[in-house]
């Protein structure tokens, strides 16, 4: 029997005796923030099938309690007083509680749907909204596709764990570069806001020379860089789909040269 089936057949059985002292109790001595324990737990382990069971039972519980004992144990004012303010202490904490972690996973979620899972750079959709954001700057920009030829041969030779590990150091280094994006599975893309032709030129060759040199050398590899920078001038004029063909058509172009390449492409 797993931990979680465990959990549940211990919220189920907490569930009656709940139901009995609340009744017996009393209406001016509520135990509602008890249920809460095994109901958390019972939908946690379960789902929502087996929380809702859980939660009919309560209701059962309760009205079969009712039936049985009707009548209630008069507690002295002062005890009243005391249990009310501690039920309320603990139904007001667990309140805070769930709402503030929930709002963090939720956060969580968000920035992970942002964020690729192998290098940790932001992915394609946060590619999307940097563009759009450059865009509505209504200022100049540069962006520039990456990708390393021969990438492919190191999967089949050495393994995607490895390819993964290589991609993930790279990610490092590019990190304090530049602002880049895994765009795909083998293509970075750095994106330069306000920054001309010549100087994204400059900045992705420093990149360049950095990746081989803190990366690719330490690992005996030798592959080749193939960098493609499209300078927009208008960015009010620019199409985010067209420019992605422009720059993508472009890389075709680089990868039927031998070497290493870095070109710098004029996009109207």
């Amino acid at each position: 029997m797993n931990r979680k089936t465990v959990l549940i057949i211990f919220s189920f059985l907490l569930i009656p005796p709940i139901g009995l002292i609340d009744q017996m109790t009393g209406s001016d001595l509520s135990l509602i923030a008890f249920y809460f324990v095994p109901l958390a737990l019972a939908s946690w382990c379960g789902g929502m099938a087996v929380g809702a069971a859980a939660g009919l039972l309560s209701v059962v519980a309760w009205v079969i309690s009712n039936v049985a004992f009707p009548t209630h144990v008069d507690l002295p004012p002062t005890a009243m007083l005391i249990w009310g303010t501690a039920e309320k202490t603990i139904f007001f904490a667990l309140v805070v509680v769930v709402a503030t972690k929930l709002h963090e996973l939720l956060e969580l979620k968000k920035r992970q749907a942002l964020v690729d899972f192998v290098t940790g750079l932001p992915n394609r959709r946060a590619f999307a909204r940097a563009m759009q954001k450059t865009l509505a700057d209504a200022r100049p920009f540069s962006l520039a596709f990456m990708e390393l030829e021969g990438l492919e041969d190191i999967y089949l030779e050495r393994g995607e764990l490895f390819v993964d590990r290589l991609l993930s150091e790279m990610a490092t280094t590019c990190r304090g570069l530049v602002q880049g994006f895994r765009y795909s599975d083998q293509r970075f893309a750095a994106l330069f806001p306000e920054v001309n032709g010549p100087t994204a030129v400059r900045r992705m060759s420093a990149l360049m020379a950095a990746l081989d040199r803190d990366v690719l050398q330490t690992k005996g590899l030798d592959l080749k860089f193939k960098t493609g920078i499209a300078y927009c001038e208008d960015s009010a004029k620019v199409s985010i789909p067209h420019l992605v063909r422009f720059l993508a058509g472009s890389m075709i172009f680089l990868h039927g040269k031998e070497g290493d390449q870095l070109e710098f492409f004029q996009f109207r």
